[in-house]
């Protein structure tokens, strides 16, 4: 028979200084798991108590645990966690709630999955924009090209030099199902809609799309989009 605890027990121990949290966190695992919204708000309150310690090991533990804990849950739970994580103040919980999606993936309505994803790529954390296309990666054979299309205007809409770079994260793993075409006038537009000091920033970010592409293209889509390459001066 399995023994699960409250999550008001482990408030209650995660109180108790920083021996406390260490000691709630490698429970986590063993909670009753609930669907309702206070059950979500009250476990994100614990996560939010037990992570008031910034240590790299703790993140660890609680990462490993609740990951562990959110396989027991429910589609519509594991959402609402991942929703309710997302919008905390925390950045490791914000981190976390990519993580849980991503490990539930199987579990959860693609295109779900998909929005949240776009979510990722739009934010400034390149740790969660890596999750976003992590995340797309894994959904790579149920997407469309329509479905491409969609996530990379919606990114391109957002309008920051680092949402931009998050399209060509995205184009480098999906972006077989786009023409030459389409990828040249996506980044010509990507680059007229952002600071010229950012623009060196995502040269780099450019050579992501020289496998998807080929390398001959690579070189007329640099060219398209009025970009030297520097490989051709090393040549010389």
């Amino acid at each position: 028979m399995e023994f699960f605890i409250s999550v008001r027990e482990l408030v209650s121990l995660a109180e108790e200084g920083r021996n406390g949290k260490y000691k709630a966190a490698k429970m986590l695992d063993m909670l009753s798991v609930e669907e309702s919204e206070d059950y979500i708000i009250k476990l994100v309150g614990l996560l939010e108590k037990i992570l008031e310690i910034d240590e790299e090991q703790l993140k660890d533990i609680v990462s490993n645990k609740v990951i562990k804990l959110s396989q027991r849950m429910s589609e519509e739970a594991i959402i609402n966690l991942c929703e309710s994580l997302l919008n905390t103040k925390n950045p490791y919980l914000k981190y976390l709630s990519g993580l849980i999606l991503l490990r539930n993936i199987d579990k959860v309505d693609k295109d779900i999955a998909k929005e949240y994803a776009i979510r990722l790529l739009m934010v400034l954390n390149d740790d969660l924009r890596n999750l976003g296309t992590a995340i797309i990666k894994e959904l790579e054979n149920h997407l469309s090209k329509d479905d491409v299309i969609e996530i990379v205007e919606t990114i391109l809409k957002s309008g920051s030099g680092k949402r931009i770079e998050g399209v060509i994260l995205l184009m480098s793993i999906v972006g077989k199902k786009l023409t030459f075409e389409e990828i040249a006038s996506y980044l010509t537009y990507a680059l007229e809609n952002i600071d010229k000091s950012d623009v060196e920033n995502i040269k780099r970010e450019i050579s992501l799309l020289k496998n998807v592409i080929g390398k001959k293209n690579y070189k007329r889509l640099l060219e398209h989009i009025g970009i030297h390459d520097s490989s051709d001066n090393r040549k010389k």
